[in-house]
C-alpha cells in the first residue's frame, strides 16, 4: 500500500461488510487493525463514500495497534479505520477519522509509547 495513491474509500451496502480502500494498484479490506489486499472486489456492493480529502493523496506509511488502522497521506496527515462501538447483538460498528498533520503528530507522540503500536511494512 506504502507508495500507492489513493483513489476512492468505498462503503459496503452489507452492514456486515468492510470498508474498501482503492488505490492506483489494488483493492484494500479495511480490518480491525490491519488489511487485506484484494485483486478485485464486486464494485456493484459499494458506494464511494463522498469526502473528497483524501482522494489523490500518497499513502506514505501504515500503523496499527490491533485495533485501530492508521494510514499516513503525503501531506503528513492520516486517517483512521477502527471500532466505534458495538450493537445490541455484538456487531462492531466502525468508523473512518481524518486528522491533520498537527492532529496526527499528537496522536503519534501518545501512541509511540504503546508496546502495540507498529508500522505496518509492506510485504
Amino acid at each position: 500500500m506504502n507508495g500507492e495513491k489513493i483513489l476512492d474509500i468505498l462503503i459496503p451496502n452489507n452492514e456486515d461488510g468492510f470498508m474498501m480502500l482503492k488505490t492506483t494498484n489494488s483493492y484494500y479490506e479495511l480490518r480491525m487493525g490491519g488489511y487485506i489486499r484484494l485483486d478485485k472486489i464486486n464494485t456493484n456492493m459499494y458506494e464511494p463514500v463522498e469526502e473528497p480529502s483524501w482522494k489523490n493523496k500518497k499513502v506514505e506509511r501504515v500503523f496499527s495497534d490491533h485495533h485501530l488502522l492508521y494510514i499516513e497521506d503525503g501531506d503528513g496527515g492520516a486517517f483512521s479505520y477502527g471500532p466505534s462501538f458495538m450493537d445490541e447483538n455484538g456487531r462492531n460498528s466502525f468508523a473512518l477519522d481524518y486528522y491533520s498533520k498537527e492532529e496526527f503528530r499528537d496522536i503519534l507522540e501518545e501512541i509511540y509509547s504503546d508496546e502495540e503500536f507498529h508500522e505496518i511494512k509492506p510485504v
